[in-house]
């Protein structure tokens, strides 16, 4: 999905990780950081999966297919910046076979009509419109403020133990 959902704010969290790196034990924190960003952003993730499933056809399987990976959608996160991509949180697609951005944006699920066991090269593939359009940035502002209050709360344990971790002299 070329299309991911991101909250800005990225700039504390860098700062946050360049002091994690100069402290004694910075990698255990950032560690320990990165998975509490990832738990905070994982029920959006899952109520992402099982959303675009209730809103596609059962029939013919799209339903199943499109969802039937647990990690369908996948958090991702950065602590540092690398060109345009600063830091923080994302939902991405994990799954590069389907057209996930032209569910969320048309509302357009493109499939192939009737494939039987011929080759795939000369299946005739056409397009069925599907209430799906802005379905999962609704999730995502469904989402939005525990997400906010997980990652802030990870931040805030992070810095913590940065401050603790000073204070002993590290």
């Amino acid at each position: 999905m070329s299309d991911d959902y991101r909250i800005e704010g990225g700039k504390s969290l860098e700062a946050l990780a360049k002091v994690m790196r100069k402290v004694g034990d910075g990698k255990e924190l950032r560690k320990q950081l990165l998975a509490a960003l990832r738990e905070a952003g994982q029920p959006a993730a899952d109520d992402m999966r099982t959303t675009l499933a209730a809103k596609l056809p059962r029939r013919g399987g799209a339903a199943k297919v499109l969802t039937k990976k647990k990690r369908t959608f996948a958090v991702r996160n950065r602590l540092s910046s690398s060109g345009k991509d600063s830091a923080g949180v994302r939902i991405l697609s994990t799954d590069d076979k389907h057209d996930y951005d032209s569910l969320e944006r048309r509302g357009v699920l493109r499939h192939p009509a009737h494939p039987g066991r011929r080759p795939r090269r000369s299946w005739r593939w056409v397009e069925q419109k599907v209430p799906t359009a802005g379905v999962l940035e609704g999730v995502m502002r469904e989402h939005e403020p525990e997400f906010l209050a997980g990652v802030e709360s990870a931040m805030t344990r992070a810095a913590a133990a940065v401050e603790a971790s000073i204070a002993k002299g590290v």
